[in-house]
């Protein structure tokens, strides 16, 4: 009984790990519409100007949410 407990446990987190996974081109994609939604042109500054906003306030988010001393390498200088 302890073991199966254990595996569903298992299961369940690994389901909940891999739907929270998402791609740095999924990311990307999720910047430009957001900067498109906000009004911005794609190629021009403003709209490189936003892609770069979005990727910081994301990295800061992350950061905040992380416990202290955990270093994540997961997240790429490039996203």
């Amino acid at each position: 009984m302890r073991r199966r407990s254990l595996g569903f446990v298992l299961a369940i987190c690994a389901l909940a790990l891999a739907a929270s996974c998402v791609s740095p081109e999924e990311l990307h994609r999720e910047d430009e519409a957001a900067c498109t939604g906000y009004g911005f042109k794609p190629g021009t500054n403003d709209f490189a100007n936003c892609l770069q906003r979005e990727s910081l306030a994301r990295r800061y988010a992350i950061q905040a949410d992380r416990p202290r001393g955990c270093i994540n390498r997961s997240v790429s200088a490039t996203s």
